[in-house]
C-alpha cells in the first residue's frame, strides 16, 4: 500500500499496524511539502518530485491511503490513480464532512454511521464500500481521557494563575478568515474573558495557523498575532493536554467542536449562528451551549454551563466514534486489509 499521510505522526500508529499485518507500506510525500520536516527515520518513505510519478508506481492491487480531500495534494495524486482503475481509500478526518462533495476515492472511512447514511443521502453509491470506524485523528484524544494531568503545574509553565478558571479560545482554519467578522469575533472574546477576573485565558491554534499555512488572511502572521498579541498561546504539542486541564472551551467555528465532548468538557460556541460550520451543532445542554457575544460575559462571570457524562458520551458515539476507544487506527487497518484481500468487489 501507499500512504499519503498529512499529518504523519499522527498516522504512525497506522503505519506501524499495517507494518506488523505484514502489509507493505510506504509513506509517500511530495519535494517540497513541509511535512518532510517531521519524516520518521523508521518510516519507508518515498519523495516525489511529480505526482504523476506515484500512479506509475501503483499497481492494480496496490492501495493508496490518504485523507479525504479533493484538491491540492490529495487531489493531485489521487485523481490519476482513481482515473486509471486503481484503488483509493479515503480516510474520514476530525473537520470534514464527507458528504460535502464527492472526492476521488474508490472507498471511504466515516467517524460514525451517521455520516455515512448522510453520505449515502447526499452523494449518493459513489463508493464501492463506506466503512464507520471513528477517526484515527481522535485517537490520541481519546487516550487522554484516563490521563491525570496536573492543571496548576500546566498553567504555572505559561505564567498563568492556577487559583483562576481556564478558558481556552479555539479559533477555526486561518483560511476560514475570510467569513466577515470572525477576526473581529476573535477579538471580542479575549476582551470580554480578560473583564472577567476569576478567568485566565489561554488560545489553542489551529495546527495550519501554527505551520503559517493559509496564513494571508493575517498577512503572513499566526492569526492570534493579530486579534491577541498579548494573549498566552498553547505549545503546538500540547493541544490536546490544553483542554484536558480546561474548565471551558470558547469557540465559533472551529471543527474542534467534534472532539471537546470525547474530554467531557464545557463547549460554548459563541456567534456560531452567524457562520456556516462544517461539524454537528446541536443544541443540547451538557454537551454544548450555544449563545450569543452579548451573554458571554454573564454566562461566565455565573459559570452558566455545564457537562452532562451520559449525554457526552451518546453524542461522542453518534458524532465521533462508535466505539469510543482511541484505535479508529485499527479499525482502519482492517479495512484496508479487507480491500487488499479482495473480499470486498
Amino acid at each position: 500500500s501507499y500512504h499519503l499521510p498529512t499529518q504523519p505522526l499522527l498516522e504512525l500508529p497506522l503505519y506501524n499496524e499495517l507494518i506488523n499485518r505484514k502489509i507493505h507500506t510506504s509513506l509517500v510525500l511530495m519535494e517540497g511539502d513541509p511535512r518532510l520536516k517531521t519524516k520518521t527515520e523508521l518510516a519507508n518513505s518515498i519523495v516525489l518530485k511529480k505526482a504523476k510519478q506515484l500512479n506509475e508506481m501503483i499497481s492494480k492491487d496496490d492501495v493508496l491511503i490518504c485523507r479525504f480531500g479533493y484538491k491540492g495534494v490529495i487531489g493531485d495524486l489521487a485523481i490519476p490513480v482513481k482515473a486509471a482503475g486503481k484503488k483509493v481509500i479515503m480516510h474520514d478526518v476530525g473537520g470534514v464532512d464527507i458528504f460535502f462533495r464527492e472526492v476521488p476515492a474508490t472507498y471511504l472511512t466515516a467517524k460514525t454511521e451517521w455520516y455515512k447514511q448522510q453520505t449515502l443521502k447526499k452523494i449518493g453509491k459513489k463508493y464501492k464500500e463506506i466503512f464507520p470506524i471513528g477517526s484515527i485523528q481522535f485517537d490520541e484524544i481519546f487516550q487522554l481521557q484516563n490521563q491525570q494531568i496536573d492543571k496548576t503545574a500546566f498553567m504555572k509553565s505559561y505564567g498563568l494563575d492556577p487559583t483562576k478558571k481556564l478558558a481556552i479560545l479555539t479559533p477555526a482554519n486561518p483560511g476560514e478568515a475570510h467569513m466577515v467578522g470572525i477576526k473581529d469575533d476573535y477579538k471580542k472574546i479575549v476582551e470580554i474573558v480578560e473583564k472577567c477576573t476569576k478567568y485566565e485565558l489561554i488560545i489553542k491554534g489551529h495546527p495550519s495557523d501554527y505551520a503559517l499555512i493559509k496564513s494571508q488572511h493575517y498577512g503572513g502572521k499566526h492569526s492570534w498575532e493579530v486579534f491577541a498579541p498579548k494573549a498566552k498561546i498553547v505549545r503546538p504539542e500540547e493541544g490536546y493536554k490544553a483542554l484536558s486541564v480546561c474548565d471551558v472551551v470558547l469557540n465559533i467555528r472551529s471543527s474542534l467542536a467534534i472532539e471537546i465532548p470525547i474530554l467531557r468538557k464545557p463547549l460554548i460556541n459563541i456567534n456560531s449562528n452567524k457562520y456556516v460550520v462544517n461539524w454537528p451543532k446541536v443544541n443540547d445542554l451538557g454537551v454544548m451551549k450555544n449563545i450569543e457575544m452579548k451573554d458571554l460575559e454573564k454566562v461566565l462571570n455565573n459559570n452558566d454551563y455545564f457537562v452532562d457524562q451520559n449525554k457526552c458520551l451518546k453524542h461522542v458515539k453518534q458524532y465521533c466514534d462508535p466505539v469510543a476507544d482511541g484505535k479508529a487506527y485499527v479499525r482502519l487497518a482492517d479495512a484496508i486489509q479487507k480491500i487488499i484481500s479482495r473480499s470486498i468487489i
